[in-house]
């Protein structure tokens, strides 16, 4: 990442995009919906050559923010996408150097379907195909209401593919060991021995 610019889109609370600038990106903007966070980013220090952009993905072509602006890699939040993914796909895409990469990142459509299924009482197959939205609390703020559309990895590959970018890798989620004991529940969810 050493002397790369890098967009980090649904940065939500800056913590990769500071890391990125941390690691010696000479130039890293943040961009999310969400005015309060983008605010609160704006008011503290981060590291040089770091700004925070609050803008709305599905209008990411009249950011003017980032006219002229190509980056070399591009940190995605895949819940950031919105309803038509293809189309925020491509405008990405148009944000990239032509050599550059985007990492898209995303909760495993599992935990999802666990979690309605244990809410609402469905069978595991019939939630993880179930696409109305789903609203849980937030693990870091139980005042909190989230809303998340669930999505199969098909929809999210078959997104990708129609927007004319290809795929080097897909990694499977592992928790970083400190992060075991804040989220216990998350590290019964994960761990392939299925540890009870």
């Amino acid at each position: 990442i050493a002397g790369k610019w890098s967009l980090d889109i649904g940065c939500g609370r800056g913590g990769k995009a500071i890391q990125l600038a941390n690691e010696g990106a000479s130039r890293v903007v943040g961009l999310d919906i969400s005015r309060p966070f983008i605010e609160a980013l704006q008011a503290q220090p981060t590291p040089p050559g770091t700004s925070w952009i609050q803008a709305d993905i599905e209008q990411l072509g009249e950011v003017t923010e980032l006219t002229e602006q190509r980056f070399d890699v591009i940190t995605l939040l895949c819940s950031a996408l919105g309803p038509d993914r293809t189309k925020s796909l491509r405008a990405i895409a148009e944000l990239l150097e032509p050599d550059g990469w985007m990492v898209l990142y995303m909760a495993h459509p599992l935990r999802f379907s666990l979690q309605r299924s244990l809410a609402e009482g469905q069978p595991m197959g019939q939630a993880y195909f179930d696409r109305t939205p789903f609203t849980y609390r937030s693990p870091w703020d139980q005042q909190v209401t989230l809303t998340d559309q669930p999505q199969t990895f098909s929809d999210v590959l078959n997104a990708v593919a129609s927007a004319g970018l290809f795929i080097d890798r897909s990694l499977e989620p592992a928790l970083d060991p400190a992060l075991d004991i804040q989220f216990p529940n998350k590290l019964d969810w994960l761990d392939p021995k299925g540890r009870q």
